[in-house]
């Protein structure tokens, strides 16, 4: 038992996040993955996955812009 818990969380901190500018973004302007997916329109499920794998950079700009959009929006 106690070798499943170490190899669980040994897998966890070696694992990277991708995206973290995305990522950090839509935390620091409280904007949701769904938001973000609508104004893509994909599904809020396919972004996720989309976001498990390093974004080519147009790709992230474009996601970027869209997170400026909905801030300008929502003021």
């Amino acid at each position: 038992m106690c070798d499943k818990v170490h190899l669980y969380h040994t897998r966890n901190i070696m694992k990277e996040k991708r995206n973290l500018d995305i990522r950090n973004k839509l935390k620091e302007t409280e904007i949701y993955l769904w938001e973000v997916a609508d104004k893509l329109g994909i599904s809020e499920t396919h972004f996720v996955r989309k976001m498990r794998y390093e974004l080519p950079e147009e790709e992230k700009e474009k996601i970027l812009s869209i997170i400026d959009e909905i801030v300008r929006e929502r003021r």
